[in-house]
């Protein structure tokens, strides 16, 4: 329930996010920054990308509001940079080892910034929380495929952190919400993509998020469970790449949001499927009192969603591109 103190933080958040997406729709075409389509592209005329730069200005403004709590400033500098290696990803196209590299780099400093607040966290977790960082911001980069996807699971994934979280956390989550939905208003209609610079940097933060609740004493399970659909449907997409004769980080038409598209939903229909799902593991690890068994469910309704395309199945290409990430 969105509580009085944070009604003006979010609607600035949507409105500054709305405000700098109409701007950029038409100042990014001018900066070189414009998905133009192929052969295999789902779009037929040129669209702007990078429009996630708006989404990091209303949560940023959203924070502003209130007064931007000083232990969330680490959390927005590392998702401001991650946002600028995508941003030149976007214009320029970098090498994909220097860009794993610098995701390396960024990784181990976001962890060392929320280090403090993990006191009694061993070395192997605190890796293992780093590589979780350049897992995630990947897969989203990975999911941001058609038109809502991302800004939709955004907010599925912010409101979860709203309920479960308290202070700081929830100040972020309600941000994070009110700017991806300001966002996903022009980007719904396909007017502007979100780009590297905008999947990199919800990555991040969902990531921070994460780090947050853990920091705070929130169990791993609740903690980790909004990465789980991402997670899951990112490993079965590479592991049906390879069967079919593919490298991993190879472009492929392979993940079931791909796939239920090619069968003909359309982009904001397959969005809301997969924005449901996520929804509904979420509210089994809510309310399933036995981590545990929540877990396998939640897994099983993931699972269900990733091998659903094959009830509606039309062959696909396999070498297909990613059809609306900025990577056509």
């Amino acid at each position: 329930m969105l509580k009085a103190s944070m009604l003006l933080p979010a609607l600035v958040a949507a409105l500054a996010s709305w405000a700098a997406t109409v701007a950029l729709v038409r100042v990014l075409p001018r900066l070189g920054l414009v998905d133009r389509p192929n052969a295999r592209s789902s779009h037929s005329s040129p669209v702007p990308r990078g429009g996630g730069l708006a989404v990091l200005v209303g949560v940023v403004a959203g924070l502003l509001a209130t007064g931007f709590p000083r232990d969330l400033a680490s959390s927005i500098a590392v998702a401001v940079l991650v946002g600028l290696l995508g941003l030149a990803d976007d214009r320029f196209g970098l090498e994909v080892r220097a860009r794993l590299l610098a995701q390396c780099v960024l990784a181990l400093l976001a962890v060392a910034l929320v280090r403090p607040q993990m006191p009694t966290m061993g070395l192997l977790a605190l890796l293992a929380l780093a590589l979780s960082w350049v897992a995630f911001v990947n897969a989203m980069n990975f999911m941001d495929g058609i038109n809502g996807i991302s800004a939709a699971m955004t907010i599925v994934v912010s409101l979860w952190f709203v309920l479960v979280g308290e202070g700081s956390l929830e100040t972020l989550a309600w941000a994070t919400a009110a700017s991806a939905f300001g966002f996903l208003l022009l980007n719904s209609r396909g007017k502007v993509f979100l780009g590297d610079v905008g999947s990199y940097a919800l990555g991040s933060l969902i990531w921070s998020m994460t780090a947050l609740a853990l920091a705070s004493g929130t169990d791993v399970v609740t903690s980790f469970a909004p990465m789980s659909l991402y997670g899951l449907e990112t490993a079965a997409a590479m592991l049906l790449l390879m069967r079919r004769g593919g490298r991993p980080g190879e472009p492929h038409r392979l993940h079931a949001y791909q796939r239920w598209v090619d069968s003909g939903l359309p982009h904001l229909g397959v969005a809301f499927l997969a924005a449901g799902v996520l929804s509904s593991m979420l509210l089994i690890v809510r309310w399933v009192s036995e981590s545990w068994i929540a877990v396998i469910l939640a897994i099983l309704v993931g699972l269900a969603y990733v091998a659903s395309p094959a009830v509606r199945k039309r062959p696909v290409d396999g070498d297909a591109v990613k059809n609306n990430s900025g990577k056509r």
